[in-house]
């Protein structure tokens, strides 16, 4: 392998997605060869990872669903909010966007699904934990759509969010009413906030 190539790689820890490798000037045909040659592997469609590195799961998933954004408990981890730890990584889609089942189960995928109207709401761009740029929720869009009365998050992780959240130098509580407006958060989350203030 070409040290031009091994660069690129090491730029994305070892993982490359072939939009990006495209991007960086590496035709899809001397990825095929690299694979064919047993230099690297072919994890995904169009997903490359180094031999003997780690997968980066959201960098991957968000390769193969680039309408899919990352959101609820999956934005709390990669925030470092709360104790809890996701078993499945959480995307939100807008509504009518059509991903096959058996692909979302593959990658450990739990979908959601919201208006095209909100989906854009708190977009933001964050680093992956292997240093990759992904597109997710900010924590005020995110902490709305935990207390979202329609998704079953458990009473201690949306609380434990909320209360970290809240304690925050870097809150924005302004930004968040907005949000709860804007999404018709349920009473029972500002009655939870007012005495944290």
């Amino acid at each position: 392998m070409n040290q031009k190539i091994t660069n690129v790689f090491d730029k994305y820890s070892g993982n490359l997605s072939l939009k990006d490798a495209r991007k960086e000037g590496i035709l899809p045909m001397t990825l095929d060869r690299l694979v064919k040659a047993d230099e690297i592997e072919k994890v995904a469609p169009g997903f490359y990872v180094m031999k003997d590195t780690f997968i980066d799961e959201l960098y991957l998933a968000q390769s193969m669903y680039p309408k899919g954004i990352f959101s609820h408990e999956t934005v709390l981890d990669i925030n470092q909010i709360g104790t809890y730890i996701p078993q499945k990584i959480n995307m939100m889609f807008p509504k009518g966007y059509h991903v096959p089942k058996e692909r979302l189960e593959k990658y450990a995928i739990h979908p959601h699904y919201t208006t095209k109207e909100t989906y854009e709401l708190g977009l933001t761009e964050k680093e992956s934990f292997y240093g990759n740029k992904i597109i997710i929720y900010d924590l005020e869009r995110t902490l709305c759509d935990m207390w979202n009365s329609r998704y079953k998050a458990s009473a201690e992780v949306k609380q434990e969010a909320l209360k970290e959240y809240m304690s925050s130098p870097n809150r924005d509580t302004n930004k968040l009413r907005k949000y709860m407006q804007t999404l018709k958060s349920p009473k029972e989350m500002k009655s939870y906030m007012v005495p944290l203030y």
